[in-house]
């Protein structure tokens, strides 16, 4: 009797419940993935709403000293808690919006000082520019690398820690070379956070799209504000008769006072360490600087 040697077609071999579980969790992950990048871009929106009304109403320039202090304090640390304690329910995405309108409009102040310069409008896109150019070249990075990069974060939160301390130190020194200096580490630092973020979520290490879209939004956040800094301190003029900054040398351009305690800049993960080690919400990465200016005759 011949055999048949002909595959059996009708009765194909059935997926192990492990190949089973990797195909779900694959398509799991990359829902989550698309809804991030969905609410990342959608959050641009209110982010350059509240940017624009702060412009145009001076309500950011109007918040000084403590008072800017406190609304940024319980403005920003209250949302982010709000948004973590509801991250499961149909009011997370509102919160959210709400978050990145607010931090427009404290990112107004910046943005009115750049505006303020003969090239600031080009200063501003470029800086944009260069932010979504750093956000596409991460999340490609994040499909091509292969490894895990949990492990990055630590030392991720350890330098977001060390500019942290950097910027203290700063508020007293107030040195141009040194604003330069924590403005490049911000842009490093946080240009890995995104790709850190992007890929837990790739990785089934982060599920909930509106936290991973609050981490990547907090980076880029940063990413784009140290990035403007940096350019006005090497390219910047001014046009604004009421803004003495002298043109020699290039780092005098732009006297900016980094105070992290007060208004506070560089942005940092502020959380537990433990709690870090188990699921590092993004707690806090981005504080607005502070936007000083000095004569001639100071510097």
């Amino acid at each position: 009797m011949p055999f048949n040697l002909q595959p059996n077609t009708d009765n194909p071999r059935r997926p192990s419940f492990a190949e089973d579980a990797r195909v779900v969790s694959a398509g799991g992950n990359a829902r989550v993935l698309r809804n991030t990048y969905a609410l990342l871009a959608l959050s641009m929106v209110p982010t350059a709403l509240g940017a624009w009304i702060g412009l145009a109403t001076g309500l950011s320039t109007a918040m000084t000293g403590g008072m800017g202090l406190v609304v940024f304090m319980v403005g920003a640390f209250g949302l982010i808690w709000a948004i973590e304690k509801n991250k499961n329910s149909a009011a997370a995405v509102p919160l959210l919006l709400g978050f990145t309108f607010f931090m427009g409009l404290m990112l107004s102040r910046l943005l009115g000082f750049v505006l303020g310069m003969s090239n600031g409008t080009g200063l501003v896109m470029m800086a944009a520019g260069g932010t979504a150019t750093i956000f596409f070249g991460m999340a490609s990075l994040s499909t091509i690398i292969k490894r895990d990069l949990s492990t990055m974060g630590k030392w991720l939160f350890i330098g977001a820690i060390m500019l942290m301390v950097a910027g203290i130190a700063n508020v007293f020194i107030q040195s141009s070379a040194l604003m330069i200096t924590m403005s490049v580490m911000a842009i490093g630092i946080f240009s890995a956070f995104v790709l850190h973020d992007l890929k837990r979520v790739q990785d089934g290490l982060e599920t909930n799209y509106v936290i991973a879209t609050l981490g990547v939004y907090l980076s880029l956040y940063n990413v784009f504000q140290n990035l403007l800094v940096f350019l006005v301190c090497l390219v910047g003029g001014t046009s604004d008769p009421t803004l003495t900054i002298s043109r020699e040398p290039v780092a005098n351009r732009f006297a900016l006072v980094s105070a992290p305690l007060a208004e506070g800049w560089p942005g940092t993960r502020l959380h537990g360490a433990s709690a870090y080690e188990t699921h590092p919400y993004p707690s806090f990465r981005a504080i607005p600087p502070v936007v000083g200016t000095k004569s001639e005759s100071d510097l």
